[in-house]
């Protein structure tokens, strides 16, 4: 972890990253006008004081994103081209797919957040919404034979529940992965019949689950849920990557052009082949040759990667392409403005939290190394000397953080951070300094079973601490009424560092 922030500390944005960012905030403050133009190229240049090659790169980075495209002609400039919600789940999804996220990485998130929105659906769903439930679990038995279409027909099965459980956040997120894992199937494996055996088991559990949620029956629905990720990734895990170019006659590829996919392509070889920062991915002629594509494609995918730190090309003698360290920063903080601009409530960033942290809680004390562990450490002794009248909020949410980033699944981390800032941004003022010890103590709880391995233990003390921080977001005057039961871990035990 601390190699990790090194590294992204050291690396400053760039211009154009951060002129997209002063865009994307002007296109949030005006409402987020679709259609609308907002600015010519040339009068970019002129507001910003940069070059041309640099507003467009920033205009890339919002084009990658689904905000907003550069229309040329008569009348053309810079025009907000998707919904908020749209671009959002556009830029979450697109990163995942950039960053050398495996499939089964985005299956496991995707697994704690859909078992939550089948037990918050099973409580909320409407009538209309039953029938809606039922009609779309009955087109699963009419497959086409199509892969895009049947699976398509799950993810839609999904969508309707995730929105049954009026969670907007939830809802947000779970599409985002599903789209992610489409994507990366769709262009990247070089055949289908391990796909549609997936597709056709998941169909039976499909039905079954729609039953569960519909008769209240939150605990079988939720090991359905289970049931059903688990063959998924099963399925995926023995799929090999086929050329870019030439992947995947029976399907279209996710909708997705050439250079993406050819983008997730080099992003899959760093995962596959296990590449660490700074490995050689060879030059320019090196990589035309093994992809078979065309010199602006190839350049159009290096851009993508290059925009979120995947890799780095090195010019003159000697250069060529190597691999980076993802930077998912910009994706959080976009992610993070148009939460706050859509007014998130903190019951639904809430429910979201608890669905992530129990499931990295849980990965920590199973996963976390002695390296890890003594980040930990560092992280609650930096809160703990923390001078009064500073802004605590940074450290005690770095804790937060730290363990999310522990059991190696960076899809996790990312959308774990997007709350937990998100939840930061919300409060309307520094917590009290009663409310700050209580939550070191907490702290202080979690991170000792962490250090036992004791994966029950921590995740019951992490439940406490969600339920606790929800309530200091709701009426921080009555929270010194809760903290009789919660597990603050000051009883005979060494302290943190007395463990291994």
């Amino acid at each position: 972890m601390e190699a990790k922030d090194a590294q992204r500390s050291s690396a400053r944005p760039k211009l154009g990253a951060l002129i997209a960012e002063a865009i994307e905030t002007d296109i949030i403050g005006a409402g987020w006008p679709v259609g609308s133009v907002l600015a010519t190229e040339a009068e970019l240049v002129t507001r910003f004081g940069v070059s041309r090659a640099t507003v467009r790169e920033a205009v890339g980075q919002l084009e990658r994103r689904g905000l907003a495209a550069m229309k040329a002609g008569k009348n053309g400039g810079l025009v907000v081209t998707a919904p908020a919600r749209d671009a959002t789940i556009r830029a979450l999804s697109t990163y995942m797919e950039l960053a050398a996220a495996s499939v089964e990485n985005i299956l496991r998130v995707r697994l704690l957040l859909e078992q939550q929105a089948a037990l918050l659906a099973s409580e909320r769903i409407t009538d209309a919404e039953v029938v809606a439930l039922r009609a779309q679990a009955e087109r699963l038995h009419h497959r086409t034979g199509r892969i895009e279409e049947d699976a398509q027909a799950h993810h839609d099965i999904r969508r309707l529940i995730a929105t049954a459980s009026r969670n907007p956040i939830l809802s947000l997120f779970i599409e985002a992965l599903s789209v992610s894992a489409l994507d990366v199937i769709f262009t990247q494996v070089d055949r289908s019949d391990t796909v549609r055996d997936a597709i056709e088991r998941a169909s039976a559990i499909k039905a079954r689950l729609v039953e569960a949620i519909i008769s209240v029956d939150r605990y079988e629905a939720q090991r359905l849920i289970r049931e059903d990720v688990e063959i998924q990734i099963a399925g995926y895990r023995g799929l090999k990557l086929g050329n870019p170019a030439t992947v995947a006659p029976d399907w279209s590829g996710g909708g997705r052009k050439l250079p993406q996919r050819l983008a997730m392509q080099i992003s899959q070889r760093i995962l596959i082949e296990r590449l660490a920062p700074g490995d050689h991915l060879g030059s320019e002629p090196e990589l035309l040759k093994a992809l078979g594509v065309g010199r602006s494609a190839l350049r159009e995918a290096l851009r993508m990667l290059e925009s979120y730190s995947v890799v780095r090309m090195r010019r003159g003698f000697g250069g060529g392409l190597t691999v980076g360290t993802p930077d998912p920063g910009p994706t959080i903080a976009s992610a993070v403005r148009f939460l706050r601009s859509m007014g998130a409530e903190w019951r639904d960033l809430f429910e979201v939290r608890e669905a992530l942290e129990l499931g990295a809680v849980r990965s920590a004390a199973r996963l976390a190394s002695p390296a890890q562990l003594a980040g930990l450490r560092a992280a609650y002794d930096a809160e703990t000397a923390l001078p009064p009248g500073e802004n605590p909020v940074p450290l005690l949410t770095d804790v937060h953080k730290r363990i999310s980033s522990t059991g190696g699944n960076p899809i996790l981390e990312l959308f774990t951070c997007v709350v937990i800032d998100t939840t930061a941004a919300s409060y309307s003022g520094p917590p009290s300094e009663g409310v700050v010890r209580l939550v070191k103590q907490s702290h202080r709880a979690i991170i000792e079973a962490i250090i036992d391995h004791d994966e029950s233990l921590a995740r019951r003390r992490m439940f406490n601490h969600i339920q606790l921080l929800g309530r200091i977001g709701h009426d921080p005057s009555r929270i010194f009424g809760d903290a009789h039961g919660l597990a603050t871990g000051d009883d005979a035990r060494t302290g943190i560092h007395g463990h291994g």
